[in-house]
């Protein structure tokens, strides 16, 4: 924790040190990334590993705009390499620092929720998870960054209106562009992201989960929330395509590595769409991404042989 804030933006309108300590934590995040091959059997790890550098997302994200999402992806993606060593105390640890980082940590909670209750993971342990976010979150605070918003390397947005997507390559990318005639969607957008977080979490909480099937569960639910929740933004995918890019590494089968570069596409698109201002972009990028989801959700949500949920779960 020390050393990740450590890295946190210095103060000012240099951009040089920030651009600098992205590529540091993209180093970083391909270091977590090289142990959660590793954990998944993938034989040449070390060069697997690397291809977190030639992500466009990275070039864009981190080596242009100079931003830290990287930051908090890395103990994300440490957290579902301790889901799978079932190591529960060290999983919480580590998404609690990831919320304490920032709260777009928050979308992927729903799988670790539901990996917790697969796991039949005691209660008395989850209070581990807010516990580390209050101590990031303290620590940061104690030298000088903003509660919540610290990790981040440009300066807060503004927004002056509430939109459905800033530029997020979602559904709702889509719909706010549609002669709706004034229909409110704000409420249809949010009916839809938490009655999809409750199917999500009751139906993976109750499959049996390998360790493989564990980081494709995991960009589903990335997939779903950024898709879904209203007033994301097109850094909320990043996320998706570290777990993209380590599911078709894992399986290297022709779904994951399509499901992968589909990701890729809708991220670019619409990151591309943020810097230019062309809103035909985010919108194109939407299509790419809700492709992903639906030929990422289609084999995953077929039920188990044996569907028997007490069964399933103590495989």
């Amino acid at each position: 924790m020390v050393i990740m804030l450590a890295s946190l933006p210095p103060s000012g309108n240099d951009t040089t040190p920030i651009t600098l300590l992205s590529l540091a934590d993209t180093a970083a995040l391909a270091l977590a990334t090289h142990y959660l091959l590793r954990l998944l059997g993938v034989t040449d790890a070390d060069r697997a590993a690397a291809l977190i550098f030639a992500l466009p997302v990275i070039a864009l994200s981190a080596g242009l705009m100079g931003r830290y999402d990287t930051l908090w992806a890395t103990p994300v993606v440490m957290a579902i390499a301790a889901a799978i060593q079932r190591r529960p105390i060290t999983m919480l640890a580590w998404c609690g620092l990831a919320l304490g980082l920032t709260i777009q940590a928050l979308l992927i909670a729903p799988f670790f929720l539901a990996l917790l209750i697969n796991r039949r993971v005691p209660i008395r342990l989850w209070p581990i998870a807010p516990l580390t976010t209050a101590a990031t979150m303290m620590a940061a605070w104690c030298i000088g960054r903003p509660v919540f918003d610290f990790a981040s390397a440009s300066e807060r947005q503004i927004d002056a209106y509430v939109a459905l997507s800033f530029d997020a390559p979602n559904i709702w990318a889509i719909a706010q562009t549609l002669p709706l005639g004034g229909t409110p969607l704000l409420g249809l957008a949010l009916a839809a992201a938490i009655g999809t977080t409750i199917a999500y979490v009751a139906h993976f909480s109750a499959q049996p989960l390998t360790d493989k099937s564990t980081t494709s569960v995991a960009l589903l639910g990335i997939l779903l929330m950024a898709g879904l929740l209203p007033g994301m933004h097109e850094r909320d995918f990043f996320l998706a395509n570290i777990l993209a890019l380590v599911m078709a590494l894992a399986l290297r089968d022709l779904g994951s590595i399509r499901i992968a570069a589909l990701v890729q596409a809708g991220s670019i698109l619409g990151l591309l769409g943020h810097a230019s201002g062309i809103d035909a972009l985010p919108i194109l990028g939407a299509v790419a991404m809700i492709a992903a989801t639906f030929q990422l959700a289609r084999p995953l949500l077929k039920p188990a042989a044996n569907d028997n949920p007490l069964i399933a779960r103590t495989v």
